[in-house]
């Protein structure tokens, strides 16, 4: 078999910084199967067999643990974002080689954290709610990978998510899945439902709702959100309100 080529995440357009620029949370997310290899990505064929075989060939070539000793972990925000992903691996001092295939959730809602990150965004936050449905990533993580993971996010525990209800191009996942669900809860709307992950505009509207933001940045997600991130009495005072709105706790 021919090695598949690799392609580099910055290239494609699968990268983002979101320190500098935290108004692009979550930044572009894997849209076809792959497998990372750093800051690359080998792109797996999408049909079933096809893709074992290729897969199987990239973490055999780059002395990567295989798919059957790895963990699937379902990847949304900024964790679907292979760019993002790979330097959070790289600064753990992990190996940011992994099988990465994007999937549907069902019974998955994905909102918002009841909480302002320390960059400035508003992120993500999935919890299971029967009748949902999700696009996410199944990240397959070594060992390493997932306690990496799990170090960089101290606002999320790790629970476990039923695999056949996340199908991706390799079929159903066998057994479970991890899921990173937010300790601070999701953000309900004004109809006291959760409200679902759209952009940091949203985002920023709901936190100008609250009456949090400073008059002016009700607009502009790219000043509110790096305002957040200069200010820590801005993000607690943000927090706290998006905490007083109500959340779920599910």
């Amino acid at each position: 078999m021919t090695e598949a080529p690799r392609r580099g995440c910055a290239e494609l357009g699968l990268d983002a910084d979101l320190a500098a620029e935290p108004e692009r949370y979550p930044g572009p997310v894997l849209p076809f199967p792959a497998v990372l290899l750093g800051s690359s990505l080998v792109r797996l064929p999408v049909a079933a067999a096809a893709a074992r075989v290729r897969l199987a060939a990239v973490l055999r070539r780059w002395g990567a643990v295989p798919l059957e000793l790895r963990r699937p972990v379902i990847a949304y925000g900024s964790n679907a974002c292979p760019g993002v992903l790979a330097a959070k691996l790289a600064r753990a001092g992990a190996s940011a080689t992994l099988p990465a295939l994007p999937a549907e959730a069902e019974g998955l809602f994905v909102g918002y954290s009841a909480h302002v990150s320390r960059p400035g965004f508003v992120p993500a936050a999935a919890l299971p709610r029967p009748g949902a449905r999700a696009a996410v990533v199944v990240l397959w993580l070594d060992r390493q990978q997932l306690a990496a993971v799990d170090a960089t996010e101290p606002n999320y525990v790790r629970r476990p998510f039923p695999g056949a209800q996340l199908t991706t191009c390799l079929g159903p996942v066998p057994g479970t899945a991890g899921l990173y669900v937010s300790r601070h809860g999701v953000v309900r709307g004004r109809d006291a439902g959760p409200v679902p992950f759209d952009s940091q505009r949203t985002a920023v509207g709901l936190l100008a709702a609250t009456g949090a933001l400073p008059a002016g940045l009700a607009g502009d997600p790219a000043a509110a959100t790096r305002a957040l991130g200069r200010s820590p009495a801005l993000r607690i005072a943000a927090t706290r309100a998006l905490l007083a709105r109500g959340h779920a706790e599910e």
